[in-house]
């Protein structure tokens, strides 16, 4: 074992592959991290200060600049340390930031969204509203919050396997026992893991990845008991018709599948079959949208629907944008990436008229439903891509009082933002998945006239580095 010197290397590094360091800072993604002389050490599960032996992680390219490693050993824990409530912590990357407290947690997001607005929107964090944090009250390590899962399916010399991948152990880490994930979705990985085991003893074979037709990954959701949708994603198979019924002539181990885990995923829970070859979706089971309650409404979603993976951290996150919006009965409101609807249904009863705008046909659909669902009559959901849509609804003399902007992870860009201001939006709220995405537009929104009026970071994935930047504009009259 080797103990760092004043100055490290990457040549050292590597040459010791043990070593102790102390830690600088927090990195991009909440990992520690110490400056080398050529590059730079990252160290997941590390805090700032802490003196810990790390090891070097297996199979990483002779020429990066990031070196990744593990904590072997804490020497000098931080003071907010904490009890990752987990036993797999260890190797398991699905959460980046078990091993703090919350509070710990909360100030390095606040510190990271600060840090992101003066790198990319260019505003000095003297001149940024205070940082404000929207979370369900209460939040704490032990609180599992996760709806929805994707695993690995692999079939080895022991059988078959449904996890997550890790660089430090060669096979997949269960999630069944996962305390990240809600009881009802374990019940659903419960069942799917038990239904495979028993197939296999019979000598039914599932073919993985490795196989030219094998099934890949599992995409598992369950928002409450009785209630869910399992997809199987698998490649290689070729149907011609699109019929449902001829998925299970397709894959002969789908319906013995489908009885094994009968009693562990109950009828309600719906199961497609993903074709990645062609992005086609079947329905083998149950009913084809999944039902899911947020803020107090009812939506529908299906397999190709992006919906929130936690419902507790969703619901203040709508409760506190309807506050922002301060929507008012006579205005229009306009809802850029509406996805399967949820902004829209929420602003319909306060507003004059919503029109919700989507460049995912299949989320357009679902929306459309969820709109009639909750007999919003006001609401009209239209598809089209951000800059083309926007563009459309200028040419058409079109006009808003107020938008939400949910892009998901890419920006929208000066183009499609020009669009907003010229279609009289006054005020409003950008809700990115992506902080750096959404600093980017609000630089743009910056020279375009508005002005940056609110700010906060959503706490939607607890113990994990991604968190929601969302922040609330307002333009200048004569802009």
């Amino acid at each position: 074992m080797s103990s760092s010197p004043v100055s490290l290397s990457r040549e050292d590094v590597r040459a010791a592959g043990v070593l102790d360091v102390t830690i600088e800072d927090y990195g991009f993604t909440g990992e520690g991290f110490v400056r080398l002389e050529d590059g730079w050490l990252s160290v997941r599960g590390a805090m700032p200060g802490e003196r810990v032996t790390v090891e070097l992680e297996p199979n990483q390219r002779d020429a990066a600049r990031r070196i990744f490693a593990r904590v072997v050993r804490v020497i000098k824990p931080h003071e907010q340390r904490s009890d990752p409530m987990c036993q797999r912590a260890d190797v398991c990357h699905g959460c980046q930031m078990r091993h703090m407290t919350m509070a710990e947690e909360v100030r390095w997001k606040s510190a990271s969204m600060i840090e992101i607005l003066e790198r990319y929107a260019h505003i000095p964090a003297s001149e940024q509203p205070s940082m404000q944090l929207w979370s369900p009250s209460g939040l704490w390590r032990g609180d599992a919050e996760r709806m929805r899962s994707n695993v690995t399916y692999r079939l080895g010399p022991d059988g078959p396997a449904l996890g997550l991948r890790s660089p430090k152990v060669e096979g997949l880490i269960s999630m069944a026992s996962c305390p990240a994930l809600i009881e009802s979705l374990l019940r659903l990985l419960r069942g799917l893991e038990a239904g495979m085991a028993a197939l296999h003893e019979q000598g039914v074979c599932v073919p993985d990845a490795s196989s030219e037709v094998g099934l890949v990954r599992v995409r598992v959701s369950s928002p409450v008991h009785g209630r869910g949708m399992v997809v199987f994603e698998v490649q290689g198979v070729e149907v011609e018709a699109l019929e449902d019924a001829l998925v299970h002539e397709a894959l002969g181990w789908l319906g013995p599948l489908l009885e094994h885990i009968g009693q562990g995923v109950p009828n309600l829970v719906s199961v497609f079959v993903h074709m990645r070859d062609d992005d086609r979706i079947f329905l083998s089971r149950g009913p084809r949208r999944m039902r899911l309650p947020v803020a107090g409404v009812g939506l529908e979603v299906g397999p190709q629907d992006w919906f929130h993976a936690t419902l507790r951290p969703a619901e203040v996150l709508y409760d506190r944008l309807l506050e922002w919006l301060e929507l008012e009965s006579h205005e229009r409101f306009l809802d850029i990436g509406c996805g399967v609807g949820t902004i829209s249904v929420l602003a319909s009863p306060h507003v004059r008229e919503v029109l919700g705008v989507d460049a995912n046909r299949s989320s357009v659909e679902t929306a459309q439903l969820n709109a009639f669902e909750n007999n919003c009559d006001n609401v009209e959901i239209m598809a089209g891509s951000w800059e083309r849509g926007l563009r459309g609804l200028r040419v058409a003399g079109r006009s808003f009082d107020v938008a939400t902007i949910n892009p998901m992870r890419e920006p929208l860009g000066e183009r499609a933002l020009t669009y907003v201001g010229a279609l009289g939006v006054k005020r409003l709220v950008y809700l990115g998945p992506s902080a750096v995405s959404a600093a980017k537009d609000i630089a743009v929104l910056g020279a375009l006239g508005w002005r940056l009026d609110a700010v906060c970071h959503a706490m939607l994935h607890p113990a994990t580095y991604h968190t929601m930047l969302v922040a609330k504009m307002v333009r200048d009259q004569q802009s």
